[in-house]
């Protein structure tokens, strides 16, 4: 196996909903597209793209190409960063001939691809594929409903968080097996109401609640629920996602359609219970994500169909957009950068990409065609992605990375996958190695030698290599039988 090259990772857009795992749409160490400069686009003739995951130089979408065939028609799709270019396409097996819906992608972290045919309300399996040639790594042990718009998040050791309609999931990185399974207090208020928001060692997910959703605080280590919340606002539905401020505040964009229960209520964690701190009105925007820029404001969606931005303090209203979300169905999506620019789309047949300042004055625009769910996506050089019915379009970045971004080949890992040793060819003795399991856990450190590794103590499973050589930082990975 080739090594490729790789930018030290900023904060990665490795989940599908919200991009990161607490679900903020922020990528705090990337300087976005100033303006609609095209790095490339690529034709997709799709009904339209799922949401859109980034892992280094691999781009991954879900395109609908077929909605009549629910089987065969949607893909999961690689493509290179740099030039768009296809690496390749997986059709995932049908495991469940009567209710396996969409391939789709759920999130992608450290060179690995998870993805299910859950989506509409069925149970399948969550599949991880190697990001680099599609292969089939491990298929889960346990089933998951997620729903089609949303995705699954990461603990802080790697380990895959799930939201299902009854419980929440803990899956192992590395083989897929069941961690923990801890069933919810009550079920998800509502499709799209299911995936869990991720801070520290805490996850935060909505339940239903006669009364109106409650949210639910659950320790990510022992799977244990600690606490929840009273009802956030009254009524049944809800379809957007929690998110997480980089502080630990926990945002509730409770809405569904009534100006008498949508409000964004921000609550602090305590330890031990979950404290309101405000609430301001919102729009209702099914399966929408909101965000926080890097001054720590908070940006979500007013009852106008426009931005607002909001003082993280107190929740007062600083700033308001024009209205774009015109449509009588918009799903918006966001990404925030380093220089507090927003991205966002509106989410419908008509689609665009909207830059607005960290004020919320409009910078540009672009019409790019039918999205639904399909967001923006940044990578960690700046570029960012949205894919549409037509195109997977690329807008380059200022980028920011500690790293320089090099095409140096020459090393390789063999055998792969391997026994008792392991051979990297290229090395010379100023390059220095480091081995890393999916969780994070430094497994092996030092200097390159010919004389390969003895990795017969390893564990089974996949690891990743980083060497930091004169020229860059090369990545790959191997997989230990």
């Amino acid at each position: 196996m080739v090594l490729g090259t790789a930018m030290a990772s900023a904060q990665g857009w490795n989940v599908g909903s919200g991009g990161n795992p607490s679900r903020n749409c922020l990528s705090a160490e990337v300087i976005g597209p100033a303006g609609a400069d095209l790095l490339w686009q690529q034709p997709a003739a799709t009904a339209f793209h799922q949401q859109t995951v980034i892992d280094g130089k691999i781009v991954v979408t879900s395109p609908i190409i077929d909605i009549n065939d629910v089987w065969h028609g949607s893909l999961i799709v690689a493509r290179d960063l740099d030039t768009g270019d296809t690496l390749w396409t997986v059709d995932l097996p049908v495991d469940f001939p009567n209710t396996d819906w969409r391939s789709r992608v759920s999130g992608c972290r450290n060179g690995v691809v998870y993805a299910t045919r859950s989506g509409n309300t069925n149970a399948s399996y969550v599949y991880a594929l190697d990001a680099s040639d599609g292969s089939i790594l491990w298929k889960s042990d346990a089933l998951v409903d997620e729903y089609g718009s949303e995705s699954c998040s990461f603990a802080e050791n790697g380990n895959l968080v799930l939201g299902n309609l009854f419980d929440i999931l803990c899956l192992s990185a590395t083989t897929g097996e069941t961690i923990w399974q801890t069933p919810r207090p009550d079920a998800a208020p509502a499709s799209g109401g299911q995936e869990v928001a991720v801070h520290g060692n805490r996850g935060y997910y909505w339940i239903a609640d006669s009364n109106g959703p409650q949210i639910t605080v659950i320790d990510l280590e022992s799977g244990q629920n600690l606490y929840s919340s009273g009802s956030v606002s009254p009524g049944l539905v809800q379809q957007s996602t929690l998110f997480v401020g980089s502080d630990g505040t926990v945002y509730a964009p409770r809405s569904q359609g009534n100006p008498m229960t949508d409000f964004l209520v921000a609550y602090a964690d305590d330890g031990v219970s979950l404290v309101e701190k405000w609430r301001t009105p919102i729009g209702f925007i099914p399966f929408s994500t909101s965000g926080e820029g890097a001054d720590g404001s908070i940006y979500t969606y007013s009852a106008s169909g426009g931005l607002i931005r909001l003082n993280p303090a107190n929740g007062a209203v600083m700033n308001t957009s024009v209205p774009f979300l015109m449509e009588s169905v918009n799903s918006p999506r966001m990404a925030l950068d380093k220089s507090g620019q927003v991205f966002v789309t509106n989410g419908g047949q008509d689609g665009a990409i909207y830059s607005f300042n960290p004020d919320l004055t409009l910078d540009w625009t672009v019409d790019v065609g039918v999205l639904y769910h399909g967001g923006p996506a940044l990578a960690d050089n700046g570029t960012l992605i949205v894919c549409s019915s037509t195109h997977v379009f690329a807008y380059k970045g200022a980028g920011t990375s500690e790293v320089e971004d090099i095409s140096v080949q020459g090393y390789s890992i063999y055998p792969n996958p391997a026994d008792d040793h392991l051979f990297i060819g290229g090395l010379n003795e100023h390059d220095h190695l480091t081995i890393h399991d999916l969780t994070g856990k430094l497994i092996f450190a030092g200097r390159g030698n010919q004389d390969g590794l003895d990795i017969g103590n390893f564990q089974s499973g996949i690891y990743v290599v980083k060497i930091d050589t004169a020229q860059g930082v090369m990545v790959g990975k191997f997989v230990k039988r």
